[in-house]
Formats: C-alpha cells, structure tokens, sequence
C-alpha cells in the first residue's frame, strides 16, 4: 500500500485571538507565489528593527502615559514545530478457525513525528492615529526545531488595526478593550501587558453583554523583543 507524507503545523496553544485571522491567512510559500521574494538567508530576524522610512505626517509614538504605548514595539509568539504525518501499514493477523486459516485486513494508521522544522510569528506593533494601533504579523519558517538561525521562509505580512475602546475590570485589574478591524471583518478582543508579555481575553467561559470575555488567558500569547543595540 502507498504511504502518504504531508506537513501540517501542530495547534498552537498561544496565538492572539486578535491575530489569528492573520496568522490563518498566511498562506505557505509554493505555487502560489504568496512569500514575500527576498532571501531567507539575509532576511531581518524577529527582533531586528523595521529599515522602512515613515512617511511625511506619520503620527508620533503616543506619550508615556497613553495606554496604548506599553503595546508599540515587535512581538513574538511562541515557537511551534512543525509536524509531518506519517501512515504506515499494520498487517492483519492472521487466525485459524478450526482448519480454515483467517486472514485479517491490514489496518492503516497515522503518527506525527517531528519534521525538524518550526515557524514563528512575529508582530511589530505602531501608532496610526490617536486611538488606533497598527499591527503587522510575518511568519517565518526555520529548517531547525526551534526556531534558529535564519529562516527557509517568510510569508507575506498582514496588517490589521486596534482601536482602543476603553477599560474593563477582569482578573483583578484594569484591562484594555479593543475593537480588532481587518479584511475579515470586525470583533472584539481584551488585552494587557505584564512584565513584557502580552495576554488575551479568554472567549472559553463565554462573553458580556458588550461581546468582550469574563477573564484572561493564563499564558502570554506574545512576547516583547529586545531592541537591537
């Protein structure tokens, strides 16, 4: 019987709610022509600050004590590797009733294994106008388990908008809402940073009347990159 290899990435367990549209439309490289052409071998790593100029009028970051500046920086999520799905072919046993010998038919299974490889998103986060956030999420895939060294693909980068909403008390604390606009449409989103992690609402207990979620996730879905010296 032919066996079957196809690479599929495992769930991630931290993606930001608000990106997910994002991430889900980044499509692999391939036939599609969806990458971005430049070489993976010289392209700029999670971390490394963007070359692009802004332009005349490109509004200032906000003051310190905006609610919005502990969100301006790039973000990372976690590393996921990814995995390949194997099939393989068990043979049927084979049983004697009385002296009539039985054959069983094989039986076909899947196993995950590791492919040695993992992808990575990243997320450089800037003021577009009073209020209102611009997010650009870029995926990129690396030849190592663990996300090293440079990477063998980067998909093309989609960019969403956040506009602060207000506050809302959740877990003990004050927590940002924000109103997530992207080509997917418009939804809502809870979010705050602590020690350089960004965390998300958690819509697994359900949501208020407003549409936001009752309480936080518990693991940070991004975080803060060190600035480049």
């Amino acid at each position: 019987m032919p066996h079957a290899v196809s690479a599929l990435r495992a769930t991630s367990r931290h993606v930001l709610v608000f990106l997910l549209p994002l991430v889900l439309g980044l499509t692999a490289c391939g036939g599609g022509g969806d990458c971005i052409e430049e070489d993976p071998t010289t392209a700029a790593p999670i971390g490394t600050p963007s070359t692009s100029s802004p332009s005349p009028g490109s509004p200032t970051s906000p003051p310190i004590d905006d609610p919005l500046s502990v969100y301006l920086g790039q973000w990372a999520g976690p590393c996921t590797e990814i995995l390949t799905e194997t099939f393989i072919t068990i043979p049927g046993q084979i049983h004697w009733i009385g002296e009539v010998m039985v054959q069983e038919p094989d039986t076909v299974v899947s196993q995950w294994v590791s492919s040695g490889r993992s992808d990575r998103t990243g997320v450089d986060v800037l003021p577009v106008r009073p209020g209102v956030l611009s997010m650009t999420s870029t995926k990129r895939v690396y030849g190592t388990p663990t996300c090293n060294g440079a990477p063998e693909e980067i998909q093309q980068s989609t960019i969403s908008e956040a506009a602060f909403a207000g506050t809302k008390f959740v877990d003990g604390r004050d927590t940002n809402k924000f109103e997530i606009r992207d080509a997917n449409g418009t939804r809502l989103q809870l979010m705050r940073v602590e020690d350089d992690r960004l965390y998300e609402g958690d819509f697994s207990f359900g949501s208020d009347s407003e549409g936001y979620p009752f309480t936080m996730k518990r693991d940070p879905s991004l975080e803060r990159q060190p600035a480049a010296p």
